[in-house]
């Protein structure tokens, strides 16, 4: 039982919450399905069908991103050329599960920041 529960952890997938989305295909008219993946650490971009990672972009670059009934975009400021947007009905909750993992990441960044080194 262990044993599988450590090979379970140590997948690269594992504890992703996943959303089917729809992406542009680059020069096309052509929508096609992706999942889009979010962990405690990153945004992830995989492939429909093969399951393959695609793309990994840590939450820590994340410099905004906005909902809309129909679809959601990320902006990743100077780490990518451009936004990152797909179609969805998903969105809020894309958004929502990003900001409160960004929320832990500031909380736990701050709360080390505030360590007060110890005199001797």
């Amino acid at each position: 039982k262990v044993k599988y529960t450590h090979q379970c952890r140590s997948l690269k997938t594992y504890g992703i919450t996943f959303f089917l989305v729809k992406e542009k295909m680059k020069g096309k008219n052509k929508l096609v399905p992706r999942l889009l993946g979010i962990t405690k650490e990153s945004v992830v971009r995989v492939d429909e069908k093969t399951k393959e990672i695609m793309k990994t972009w840590p939450l820590t670059t994340v410099r905004r991103w906005a909902a809309s009934p129909n679809s959601f975009t990320l902006d990743f400021g100077d780490y990518s050329d451009s936004y990152y947007s797909v179609q969805t009905t998903e969105g809020e909750q894309i958004s929502q599960l990003i900001a409160g993992y960004i929320d832990i990441i500031l909380g736990t960044k701050k709360a080390t920041d505030r360590k007060v080194p110890e005199v001797e």
